[in-house]
């Protein structure tokens, strides 16, 4: 029962009895005497009371509500790594062959300068700078030239004539032609993988065709908001687990020619994948630490919820602390407590045990909604290697020299908006502002009105737009408060803490309360008309006076000289 009277669906049962109530009134009082009911100001005192105690309420839900805890909105977030020397990036894809990593990225920071080397990449590598993107890996130019190979006993050419043409020939005879403004980049499989020539030479169903294709790409070798770059080709190293013989022209290609190495700057945004920027997780920023250490700021942390095991919950429904563990490989478990149940893993790169971190043990308390978590960190066995935790940050080396993780404990009540944040009591104050501000012009709007001019549609309106209207901020709130981090793309992230998706709701609170109390706008323009007006008639009148005095007083002292 108690849940229920603190849902929305008794605000929305609450708000329509009370308005079908005082409507019934409203329609028996005027047939009986034909007089109108003056007694909107208390429904709308009434509607927005239960409005504020549903939005209080669901704000500072306590825990034997069951509904949320402050462990709902507080998350682990792995933020990057710290990097004293070199780093390899790239593994953590997944697994292309038995002696190599699906990609070979290595970041190096020596004397002060970026170094990037790639001695193995199915992907191609790109860095950001000033709104500008450029391709860093082992590229060719495309226009004029062309690409072939061979798979089984089909010999694959394509060749690029122009920015938008392309063919493609498979055994000297056409087998394909598209016509496509490539924009950011492309593989010659999506060129031509709907072609009708070759859909009816059956080549398409090749595997080992249709596999090279898609590891061949023409990508922009740099491009902004304003211009594209130069097409080119890149050949990802997965191409030569579907084919043969492959060369650009006549310049044969090995698996050995697609070594690259580029310098990076302080501040770039590097990642790769095709897509990027928008598209795509493995995307860092770059930032110098100082002497030959630098920091890979993750763009897209991944963040679990401090959640509690599920029996917990029902043994525990109050306050009381909850176990975890944090570990960077499922080979860590053996080492834990058997009081440890339940945890979080952050793997580290496949096949380098070395850039995992030592077990971790953490403690924290849940509360009811709003108030900290007290997290307590330490290490599993109370051995390994020390490591250092700030307030809300976890530092953890990993068990090579050089690299440290990065975690973060961020609290969700309190709202990034663009580059402010807002701490759940601003936010809750201006939330709780706007409403007020929107109720307060319709009550006195519909206290100063006499009865005859307060129209039946605008008191049903003005109700059902705060419940409305108190509606949209809860959601607003479950979502910001409580976000899905598991599935956000750049899009929702940038949607997700965009200013204007609350100033929105904000703004069109405190324009509907200057609509709906247009009868109180009126109102005080007019006493401050008469007030000004008075003001002025005042000053008319002594002005008046004063000139008649002088003017009486100058006719006396002309009579006075003439006698």
């Amino acid at each position: 029962m108690f849940s229920f009277i603190t849902s929305l669906s008794f605000l929305y049962l609450f708000s329509a009895l009370l308005i079908i109530g005082y409507g019934f009134l409203y329609y028996r009082s005027f047939i009986r005497n034909g007089r109108q009911r003056k007694d909107f100001p208390w429904v709308i005192l009434l509607i927005t009371a239960a409005c504020f105690f549903f939005l209080w309420f669901s704000f500072h839900a306590p825990l034997r509500s069951g509904s949320i805890s402050n462990l709902d909105h507080h998350f682990i977030r792995h933020d990057g790594f710290r990097v004293n020397g070199t780093v390899l990036l790239g593994s953590t894809d997944t697994a292309g062959q038995q002696s190599k990593a699906y990609s070979h990225f290595r970041i190096s920071k020596s004397n002060g300068a970026f170094q990037l080397e790639s001695d193995y990449a199915d992907e191609p590598f790109y860095s950001r700078e000033n709104g500008s993107s450029k391709l860093l890996s082992k590229s060719w130019e495309a226009v004029g030239h062309s690409i072939s190979f061979q798979a089984d006993s089909q010999s694959v050419n394509l060749q690029v004539k122009s920015d938008k043409e392309f063919i493609l020939r498979i055994n000297n005879q056409s087998a394909g032609y598209a016509i496509k403004e490539i924009k950011r980049g492309s593989s010659a499989w999506e060129l031509f993988k709907n072609d009708s020539v070759l859909i009816a030479s059956g080549f398409a169903s090749n595997e080992n065709m249709a596999g090279g294709l898609k590891q061949i790409y023409l990508l922009r070798d740099g491009f902004s908001e304003e211009a594209d770059g130069q097409l080119r080709f890149f050949a990802s190293a997965a191409l030569f687990r579907f084919a043969g013989n492959v060369s650009i022209d006549q310049t044969v290609l090995s698996i050995d020619n697609l070594v690259s190495t580029a310098s990076l700057k302080d501040g770039n945004l590097i990642g790769w994948g095709l897509g990027f920027p928008e598209k795509g997780k493995s995307q860092y920023l770059l930032q110098n630490a100082g002497a030959d250490s630098f920091r890979l700021q993750n763009r897209y942390p991944v963040s679990y919820p401090l959640t509690e095991e599920r029996t917990n919950a029902t043994d525990h429904p109050g306050t009381y602390p909850v176990l975890k563990f944090l570990v960077a490989s499922s080979t860590d478990l053996g080492r834990l407590p058997a009081v440890f149940n339940e945890g979080y893993l952050f793997p580290a790169f496949p096949g380098d045990s070395t850039t995992g971190f030592n077990p971790v043990l953490l403690s924290y308390q849940k509360e009811r909604a709003g108030q900290p978590v007290s997290l307590q960190w330490s290490l599993a066995g109370g051995g390994g290697v020390p490591f250092s935790a700030a307030k809300k940050n976890l530092f953890l080396p990993a068990k090579q020299s050089g690299l440290t993780w990065e975690f973060s404990i961020i609290d969700t009540y309190n709202w990034k908006l663009g580059s402010f944040l807002l701490p759940a009591s601003l936010w809750q104050w201006i939330i709780f502002g706007s409403l007020f501000f929107y109720f307060i012009c319709v009550f006195l709007t519909g206290l100063i009105s006499p009865s005859a001019q307060l129209s039946w549609v605008w008191q049903v309106l003005s109700a059902v737009v705060i419940v409305l209207l108190t509606t949209r901020f809860f959601l607003y709130w479950r979502y910001k408060s409580f976000p899905p981090f598991e599935g956000l793309d750049l899009p929702s992230v940038q949607q997700l803490n965009s200013l204007w998706n609350f100033a929105i709701i904000v703004i069109a609170t405190l324009l509907l309360g200057l609509v709906f109390g247009s009868g109180l706008l009126q109102f005080l323009f007019r006493k401050i008309y008469r007030l000004v007006k008075r003001a002025a008639g005042k000053s008319t009148d002594r002005y008046s006076m004063e000139t008649a005095y002088h003017s009486q007083r100058n006719v006396s002292r002309n009579l006075s000289r003439a006698s």
